[in-house]
């Protein structure tokens, strides 16, 4: 009798901790809320100004703008402006001018300037421009057309990496209101069999039941941490 007394007691403690628990303890787990504030809009944002390989397509793009505007360079016009100024002084006001070849070293000042203008337009330009110029737009499509193919590849990685976590997130809701409930059973199947009402047998399939439902809520909170780690590390989240 005192043997089954003190288990009674003890079942008893037990199953006040169990009920409090199952009403103030819910099983938590970090990866979870870590994302619960981003949004679809938020992952992509992030992602459309960070990610690598997007980034090194853009600058594709604008390496092959600039390689387009320096091929059309031979094509536009060319000036040339030349201007010379001479000034010529005596080496004595009465002196006689003397002049040795075009410089006067005697004599009035005199003053000697010189300009030209030259333009040139080749509207043909030669043959090896013109090859350069297609060479140089070929290259900006082929850049458009694989920054446009890297930015399909980029949002299509974005929406199955978000998709793949936030079903994890629905199915962790879910496992995290089982292991709820079922500890609350196990609980109540405790305290009945304190007050002499129910079985062990009933008390330990609702502990094995909820253990399991543990063990569940635990692994998929691990796959959850491990699919937003992906993501993250896939330049998405950074």
């Amino acid at each position: 009798m005192l043997i089954w007394g003190l288990w009674g007691l003890t079942l008893g403690v037990l199953g006040c901790t169990a009920a409090i628990a199952a009403e103030n303890d819910e099983p938590a787990c970090p990866g979870a809320t870590e994302f619960d504030a981003l949004t679809l809009t938020d992952a992509a944002v992030r992602t459309l100004a960070n990610e690598p390989h997007l980034l090194l397509a853009q600058q594709d793009v604008v390496e092959a703008r600039s390689d387009k505007l320096a091929s059309i360079s031979p094509f536009l016009p060319k000036g040339q402006l030349l201007f010379d100024d001479e000034r010529f002084a005596p080496s004595g006001a009465a002196a006689p001018v003397t002049v040795v070849g075009n410089n006067v070293l005697g004599g009035a000042r005199t003053y000697s300037a010189y300009g030209s203008v030259s333009v040139s337009w080749n509207l043909f330009s030669g043959g090896h421009d013109v090859a350069g110029l297609h060479q140089a737009q070929a290259e900006i499509r082929s850049t458009q057309a694989a920054l446009s193919s890297q930015l399909d590849d980029t949002l299509s990685d974005l929406l199955k990496g978000y998709a793949e976590v936030y079903e994890t997130r629905l199915d962790l809701s879910q496992q995290r209101v089982a292991v709820t409930r079922l500890k609350a059973i196990e609980a109540r199947a405790t305290e009945k069999f304190s007050h002499g009402d129910g079985t062990i047998i009933a008390i330990g399939q609702a502990r094995e039941a909820a253990l399991d439902a543990e063990q569940t809520f635990n692994a998929t909170c691990r796959t959850l941490t491990e699919k937003a780690l992906a993501l993250t590390e896939s330049g998405h989240l950074i």
